[in-house]
């Protein structure tokens, strides 16, 4: 249920698949920016701010992208992206996104098999370049 699951638009004769994104983060200016971010660059963006919204929304829709903030209200992100990984399987690219130590944020990062970290603050640039990064096929 993960990669290729964005819809197909066809633009200048090209095709293109728009990658689901799914942003897991409890810092609601912080997650706007991020969704704008992705939208401008073709991504569909579905934003939740607790454990129990990422897990439920993981069950609705299929994702190419899940980038989650691991200090979350209701626990912690590593149960989000282990989740993830086992429901969606590898097709799913999964981000560690997180302010905390470098060092504690790579360990997350392995324990659950995430393919990218995104470490906090970053800029739109960052996030630009981690989408494409992720998404070769994609916008």
């Amino acid at each position: 249920m993960g990669g290729g699951a964005g819809r197909e638009k066809v633009a200048d004769g090209l095709r293109r698949v728009s990658p689901r994104v799914l942003v897991v983060d409890d810092d609601g200016d912080l997650a706007e920016m991020l969704a704008k971010t992705l939208r401008r660059e073709g991504a569909e963006v579905t934003v939740s701010g607790t454990v129990a919204a990422a897990i439920a929304a993981i069950g609705r829709l299929g994702w190419d992208v899940l980038i989650c903030d691991l200090g979350l209200p209701d626990g912690s992100g590593t149960a989000v992206l282990r989740d993830a990984r086992s429901r969606l399987g590898r097709d799913c690219k999964l981000v560690v996104s997180s302010g905390q130590d470098p060092d504690v944020v790579a360990g997350a990062a392995a324990d659950t098999g995430a393919d990218a970290i995104l470490l906090k603050p970053y800029g739109s640039d960052d996030v630009e370049v981690l989408l494409r990064a992720l998404t070769p096929t994609g916008t």
